[in-house]
């Protein structure tokens, strides 16, 4: 099987990491929210950052998926459409949607879960976040 092309845009290709950091609010999403929201002579936190080592990771774990997975994540993540309105597309109730969306973006976890430096990367954050 040929492999996924996927864009190149940083924005589409760290999307992921933004679902990862909507999932602990305590990351910042920007350095100067960082700033505002580090305590006094406390290191802020640092937002993440797009780089190249992920890029290859990440598409790998989204050609893992099978079609209607991606189209999935398309919808939901990329298209950020509403449950009701994706189902309606793919002409699936919304409660079966939700509960195929947390399989496959457990399944990316676990797949991403595999590298280390994503790996490190998220812990570094989660650790941070504990100590304050």
């Amino acid at each position: 099987m040929p492999k996924r092309v996927f864009p190149k845009d940083t924005q589409e290709s760290a999307w992921l990491f933004d679902l990862a950091n909507r999932r602990h609010p305590s990351v910042p999403a920007s350095e100067i929210q960082a700033v505002m929201e580090a305590l006094p002579y406390v290191e802020p936190l640092r937002p993440f950052r797009y780089t190249a080592k992920f890029e290859d990771p990440i598409k790998d774990a989204l050609a893992s998926l099978d079609d209607l997975e991606l189209e999935i994540v398309m919808l939901l993540a990329f298209e950020q459409l509403s449950l009701r309105v994706a189902g309606r597309i793919l002409g699936i109730p919304k409660t079966t949607l939700a509960r195929r969306r947390d399989a496959i973006y457990q399944k990316l976890r676990t797949i991403l879960n595999t590298n280390e430096e994503i790996r490190e990367h998220l812990l570094n954050g989660t650790r941070r976040n504990n100590s304050t």
